[in-house]
């Protein structure tokens, strides 16, 4: 197969599957990251994470592949395995861009923005919860009873 070929396979596979594959690829990104932040690798040892994060990015780029050409309705094993190899590439190359063009910096700070603007409005949500439930509960309870006194006096 000469080069010409291979260049008109790949750009062919990018316009069928472009946005698909990178929103696939990228959904594996957020998986793993929201998994980071939860801390569910905490307990791992550091040079072990690297292994766990790679086992995981390919599940998820299997996974994703299957379910994609599923849903199309054109599941073959060569598109499959094609497709999951292709999904895996961009989910590292999308990575690594994450942490190196500065762009790991530029999640956090717009994480850690909506992280306080959802926990601002939990609290407000909650605070107005407890409000409300503290009206119905005076609503419910009887009025005191004040003692007459004897109007005779």
């Amino acid at each position: 197969m000469e080069q010409n070929e291979v260049t008109t396979m790949i750009l062919e596979f990018f316009k069928t599957y472009g946005w698909q594959l990178c929103l696939i690829a990228c959904s594996g990104i957020f998986i793993l990251g929201f998994l980071k932040v939860i801390g569910v690798f905490d307990k791992l040892a550091k040079e072990k994470r690297q292994y766990v994060f790679g086992g995981i990015s390919a599940g998820l780029s299997i996974t994703g592949s299957a379910i994609y050409l599923v849903c199309t309705g054109g599941f073959e094993w060569v598109s499959f395995g094609v497709l999951a190899c292709t999904i895996l590439a961009m989910n590292k190359a999308i990575y690594a861009a994450y942490e190196n063009y500065g762009v790991k910096a530029l999640v956090k700070l717009v994480g850690n923005a909506l992280l306080v603007h959802v926990q601002k409005i939990s609290t407000e949500r909650l605070e107005t919860l407890n409000a409300k439930k503290n009206e119905s509960a005076n609503k419910t309870q009887p009025a005191p009873q004040v003692e007459e006194e004897d109007e005779l006096q």
